[in-house]
């Protein structure tokens, strides 16, 4: 086959040219938005992250008060009703009381803390 200057001509790429550089003003504009997508993305879920472990320090915090404190004791009261049979024939009721310190057990919720504290990397 031979080639001449008629079909040459005829087939150059300058009709190419505009079509792709503006391809490559597409794919550089696209690159740039996904860039800033990923930034801002970054950006919130360290915002997040930030705004989690405010929290985290702020419930521990609030955890230590409490365990410190010695009216966070909660006082149960059990009255135990029983009937005694004396001698035979008579029925006494005895009624007696109790009263229980119970002191608020918070190791569940500092453990879930520390748990938490862990995954976020903040010692």
């Amino acid at each position: 086959m031979t080639l001449g200057p008629g079909y040459i001509n005829r087939n150059n790429c300058d009709e190419l040219y505009p079509i792709i550089k503006q391809q490559k003003t597409e794919i550089a504009s696209l690159s740039k938005e996904i860039l800033d997508v990923q930034k801002e993305c970054t950006q919130n879920s360290l915002q997040r992250e930030r705004e989690i472990r405010e929290i985290v320090l702020h419930l521990e915090a609030e955890i230590d008060k409490m365990g410190k404190l010695q009216t966070a004791r909660i006082y149960r009261k059990e009255t135990i009703r029983d009937t005694v049979q004396n001698g035979g024939d008579t029925i006494m009721r005895v009624e007696s009381s109790q009263i229980r310190v119970i002191s608020p057990d918070l190791s569940g919720m500092r453990k879930s803390l520390k748990c938490l504290k862990d995954k976020l990397g903040t010692k």
